[in-house]
């Protein structure tokens, strides 16, 4: 991933690559975010990183560092992608 990015950078200066990845693909600025430095050194990169959380009020500390943002989920949303991606049946 992190070698398809810069690769494309490199070919387009000055375009911006939104890359959406599951969190542990760039927690804490590891993997992917890493591996761009390593390719092309001195790319920004951002990170926004989704957590779930039963109280929006309260910034769990834990969560510092996981991205350059972090935006708080409700915990209790379904998440089943079957059950969440399945036609209304008729009649409902």
């Amino acid at each position: 991933m992190a070698n398809a990015i810069t690769t494309f950078l490199a070919k387009h200066p000055g375009a911006l690559v939104l890359h959406a990845v599951g969190g542990f693909h760039v927690a804490n600025h590891r993997g992917i975010p890493e591996q761009i430095g390593n390719y092309r050194p001195g790319t920004r990169v951002l990170v926004v990183s989704m957590e779930t959380a039963k109280d929006f009020g309260t910034f769990d500390r834990k969560l510092e560092g996981q991205g350059d943002f972090v935006v708080l989920t409700d915990d209790s949303l379904d998440l089943d992608y079957e059950r969440n991606c399945q036609a209304p049946s008729a009649g409902k």
